[in-house]
């Protein structure tokens, strides 16, 4: 089966899709197969092919690499959430203290008065970063972990940047009547 990918998302071509749903009908009509393994039978004696647990390695194939674990469909889902949820920590954290560090009470570069407003820093931290993790060394990435793209990603990068908050600042900015200020935040955010 051929894989594509599609930014963050790999998505798979239908015959592998019409494959596991193949295997999905098969698993509802035979109802829950017992592994005989356990039990010291042989699948030979019952006719059923012993089912492979989702967290054994598949072993060695010819080549002699091991494959790695496959997780069920609940804990691949589960483990995506967990990487999102915890790198998406890590960047709130990251944005808040660049806000911090760059803001009025440290270095006084960055102001929401300012066209250099709070999530200035964050926002070009994060593009950079997501250029560098997410397009240069996304590939060695992938080799460790799939979940650990889109943590990084989707989860540290999306919450360190913030769209969001940098059309709030031009709107405020605006609203006040510093429209040079609005404008010119508004060229600087689009060209970070």
């Amino acid at each position: 089966a051929q894989v594509i990918d599609s930014g963050d998302r790999v998505l798979a071509l239908e015959d592998e899709a019409d494959e596991d749903m193949a295997n999905t009908l098969d698993q509802h009509k035979f109802g829950p197969v017992r592994d005989n393994r356990i039990h010291g039978y042989s699948s030979h004696v019952t006719g059923l092919p012993a089912p492979e647990s989702s967290l054994e390695p598949k072993g060695e194939s010819s080549s002699g690499k091991v494959e790695q674990y496959v997780l069920s469909r609940r804990l691949d889902y589960a483990s995506y959430l967990i990487h999102l949820a915890a790198f998406g920590l890590f960047g709130v954290f990251t944005r808040y203290g660049l806000q911090k560090l760059f803001g009025p009470g440290c270095l006084a570069l960055t102001s929401n008065q300012s066209p250099l407003y709070l999530d200035l820093p964050s926002n070009m931290l994060g593009s950079f970063l997501m250029a560098w993790f997410g397009i240069i060394f996304k590939t060695d990435i992938r080799h460790i972990s799939e979940h650990l793209i889109v943590g990084i990603t989707t989860g540290y990068m999306g919450s360190l940047t913030t769209f969001s908050g940098w059309n709030q600042a031009m709107v405020s900015m605006s609203s006040k009547d510093h429209w040079a200020y609005a404008i010119a935040g508004i060229v600087l955010g689009t060209s970070s």
